[in-house]
């Protein structure tokens, strides 16, 4: 029997560049440009879900995210029923 889902990634990568050297999340300036950068990307997250090629039914099963030296890989495992 075949598995009754099918599945697809979006992964983006996020870089909060600080004003100079590298991040230091403890500092609130750090942290509004992580925020900024996380909602940017939540904003943009249903028209990416729209251009996922293979049509229509896309919805979020799961999320992560990574640190990647000074990169941020947040991945979004989405699933529909198997057509």
């Amino acid at each position: 029997m075949a598995h009754p889902y099918e599945y697809r990634f979006i992964v983006e990568y996020l870089t909060p560049v600080p004003i100079s050297g590298k991040p230091n999340f403890g500092e609130q300036r750090d942290q509004m440009i992580l925020n900024q950068k996380f909602a940017e990307f939540t904003g943009r997250l249903p028209e990416m879900i729209d251009e996922v090629p293979g049509g229509d039914g896309w919805e979020v099963n799961s999320h992560s995210f990574m640190w990647a030296n000074d990169t941020i890989v947040v991945s979004i495992l989405l699933q529909r029923p198997r057509r």
